[in-house]
């Protein structure tokens, strides 16, 4: 479960790949990839250093000029969704 202080990060396994427009990450522990678009692709970068969900939200919301409020869900299902399949990883 996040909450405004779990720290995320990108999984040590993980490797971002570019190629051309395209996305991805590949988790070579259980050799599982994940297509991205440009905001998901940005996340998994900024996340290659750990960050609290609340500074996450905070980035993204001033980049975009968006409310915390309107991207929150967004983000956190997308964090969880990565999470679950090993991606990224959480330290309370």
């Amino acid at each position: 479960m996040l909450t405004k202080e779990t720290k995320i990060y990108l999984s040590p396994k993980v490797l971002i790949q570019k190629r051309n427009e395209n996305f991805s990450l590949y988790n070579k522990a259980n050799e599982t990839v994940i297509e991205l678009n440009s905001i998901g692709m940005e996340i998994a970068e900024y996340l290659k250093t750990p960050s609290t969900f609340s500074e996450l939200i905070s980035f993204f919301s001033k980049k975009y000029n968006i409310s915390p409020e309107k991207i929150r869900n967004d983000i956190q299902n997308f964090i969880e969704t990565c999470q679950k399949k090993g991606f990224f990883a959480y330290k309370e």
